[in-house]
């Protein structure tokens, strides 16, 4: 990004000497903003899971972000199994084990291509269902958590 100024000097010299210059300034981006997986929330079926596709993102400029890189944190390593889709931009998240019907915390860290990262912790609603046609009791988790199946 490039900025142009005119400048105009004068001095208070009885006979008054004028200039004028251009100031030009050119503003590189820098690799500031770490990627973020967009979703909060998902929800999967127990048996046979369909993965669910999270979406990155960064605020950065070409160069500075995609392709990214991602993986699971603690516990989450034990049950869950993450790859990047074709593009580099998105994160394939699906379920390793059977779980019993419930709420878990999927902890997530992801990369761009200069290694800066950014954790986050995504709630994963864990529904007595199979495939990927994902299907919750109304005592779980809010009735508008949005879900991103794939197929493979």
């Amino acid at each position: 990004m490039a900025s142009t100024k005119l400048i105009l000097a004068m001095d208070d010299d009885p006979v008054p000497a004028t200039d004028t210059g251009t100031l030009v300034t050119e503003l590189k981006d820098v690799n500031d903003k770490a990627p973020t997986i967009e979703e909060r929330m998902i929800r999967v079926c127990n048996e046979e899971s369909a993965p669910v596709l999270l979406s990155v993102t960064d605020e950065d400029g070409p160069g500075f972000a995609a392709p990214y890189r991602v993986e699971l944190l603690g516990d989450s390593r034990n049950i869950w199994t993450t790859t990047m889709d074709e593009t580099k931009t998105g994160i394939r998240l699906r379920l390793k084990t059977a779980l019993q019907q419930g709420d878990y915390s999927v902890d997530l860290r992801v990369y761009d291509n200069h290694f800066l990262y950014k954790d986050r912790t995504i709630l994963a609603s864990v529904c007595d269902c199979t495939g990927d046609t994902v299907r919750c009791p109304p005592h779980s988790t809010s009735t508008d958590l949005a879900y991103y199946c794939t197929t493979q």
